[in-house]
C-alpha cells in the first residue's frame, strides 16, 4: 500500500461516518493542511479540495459567530470557557490558513496560463483544476 492509498482510506473513513464529523473536522482539517502539497499535485482530489474549499468558506462564519457567543458568555461568573475559545481560535486559524492555501494554489495555476490568452477563456480553463472559485 502506498502513501497515497493510506491517505485516500483515511480520508475516505472520517466522511463516511457522520456521528465522528464534529470529533473528527479538526482533525482532518490539520491532515489536509499537513499533506496540501501532496493533495493539490493529484488530479483525483481535485474535487476533494473544491469542496473542502467551499464547506470551510461556509465554516468561517459560523465559527466566528460562535466565537462571538463564547466571549459574551464568559463575562458572566457561570460559563467559564478559556480553553474553549483558546481552541476555537486556533481551530478558525486552520480553517482559514487552508482557505489562503486554496486561493493562492488557484492564483498559481492561473498565473501559469500566457499572457496572452483572454482573461474569459483564462477563466474557463483554470476553472477546472481551481481550488477556489475563479470570478476574477
Amino acid at each position: 500500500m502506498t502513501k497515497w492509498d493510506i491517505l485516500f482510506e483515511d480520508l475516505l473513513w472520517s466522511f463516511k461516518r457522520p456521528r465522528f464529523y464534529h470529533k473528527r473536522c479538526s482533525t482532518m482539517i490539520l491532515k489536509i493542511l499537513r499533506h496540501f502539497h501532496f493533495l493539490d499535485k493529484n488530479i483525483l482530489f481535485t474535487t476533494f479540495l473544491q469542496t473542502t474549499y467551499k464547506k470551510v468558506s461556509e465554516l468561517i462564519p459560523q465559527m466566528n459567530d460562535y466565537m462571538k457567543f463564547l466571549q459574551s458568555c464568559q463575562s458572566k461568573p457561570s460559563f467559564a470557557f478559556p480553553t474553549q475559545i483558546k481552541y476555537l481560535r486556533l481551530f478558525i486559524n486552520n480553517l482559514v490558513s487552508l482557505q489562503k492555501k486554496c486561493i493562492n494554489s488557484t492564483m498559481s495555476s492561473f498565473n501559469k496560463l500566457p499572457g496572452n490568452i483572454p482573461l474569459e477563456i483564462r477563466n474557463h480553463i483554470v476553472g477546472f483544476i481551481a481550488l477556489a472559485p475563479t470570478r476574477f
